[in-house]
């Protein structure tokens, strides 16, 4: 993970050593995660925490400096997020990725067909935490 603080760009060497960082507002746990049927590790900002977790991986760039071009006004160097994806982390085990509606329910055995009926009553989007955070919400006060 690499984070700037007052245009100082730092590092984290060793990962594995470090499980929790908050910057500003946002907490990030280190954690495995499957990509490609294979287990791998990083940094996810945490969105919701408990048995169940939702964690988001950001996609982020380092921008160079930008000379100002008539009316642009130039652009300091920064870090900037492109893209991010949502997993679901359930317990020790690995985070999954949520990639489509129906798929959103299957990480689910126990109460898949009421987490189903949930999902599309509410029009729920796997692109939206805000909106996982409810199915999560849900899905722990059915596992109660």
């Amino acid at each position: 993970m690499e984070f700037e603080k007052d245009n100082t760009p730092y590092y984290i060497v060793n990962p594995s050593k470090i499980a929790t960082i908050k910057i500003g507002d946002k907490v990030y746990t280190h954690t495995a995660y499957i990509h490609n049927n294979k287990v791998h590790t990083t940094y996810f900002i945490l969105n919701k925490d408990g048995e169940v977790q939702l964690l988001e991986k950001e996609k982020v760039f380092f921008k160079q400096a930008e000379k100002s071009k008539g009316y642009i006004v130039a652009k300091h160097p920064r870090f900037e997020v492109v893209s991010s994806t949502l997993y679901v982390k359930f317990g020790d085990k690995p985070a999954q990725l949520i990639k489509r509606r129906r798929d959103l329910a299957k990480l689910f055995p126990s109460h898949q067909e009421e987490l189903s009926k949930f999902i599309k009553k509410n029009k729920i989007s796997t692109k939206d935490p805000k909106d996982l955070s409810k199915v999560i919400d849900y899905y722990n006060n059915l596992a109660n």
